[in-house]
Order: C-alpha cells, then structure tokens, then sequence
C-alpha cells in the first residue's frame, strides 16, 4: 500500500506543469541577473567618479575666477585711491597758495 503512495508521489512530480521560478525559460537566470547588477553598478561608480571630477574642475575654475576678481578690484580700489589723494593734495596745494 506505501508502495502504491510512493509511486504516485513520484507521478505526479513527474508529471506537473508547476515549476518553480528561475527554471522556466521566459525568466533570466540568477546568474545573469547577478551580472548586470554588476555592471550597473560599475557604471554608476564610473559615472560618480566623473561627476566628483567634474565638480572638483568647476570649483577650482570659480576659485581660480575669484581670486583673480578680487586682485583686480583690489588693484581698482588701489587706484582710485591713488588718484582721489593725489587730487585732494593738488587741491590743497593750490588753495594754499592762493591764500
């Protein structure tokens, strides 16, 4: 009577449709899967790598612009001065002596 059970257990895993996922042939298999997680993700490294760089060649080249901006608004003030002094003394100069 067991014997009877056994062999229609192995019947009908034999013979059922049911397979479980990943064995069929319209899922990828895992190992490929695996593969191109993979290779997203190297990509996506390589894309943040040249993102960072990037960034890092922006920022030095505002940098680069500023301290520039600033050197010649320094030299622009250094100027100004300059010449707003040497017109008070010419001023002053001539005020005395005219009095």
């Amino acid at each position: 009577m067991f014997r009877h059970i056994r062999l229609f257990r192995y019947g009908f895993k034999k013979f059922s449709t049911f397979q479980p996922p990943g064995r069929n042939g319209e899922r990828q298999p895992y190992g490929d899967l695996i593969n191109e997680i993979k290779l997203m993700t190297k990509n996506l490294g390589e894309e943040i790598e040249c993102v960072k760089r990037n960034i890092k060649e922006e920022i030095d080249n505002m940098e680069r612009n500023l301290r520039e901006e600033n050197k010649s608004i320094g030299e622009d003030l250094k100027k100004e001065i300059e010449q707003s002094l040497r017109n008070y003394l010419k001023n002053e100069i001539k005020n005395l002596k005219i009095s």
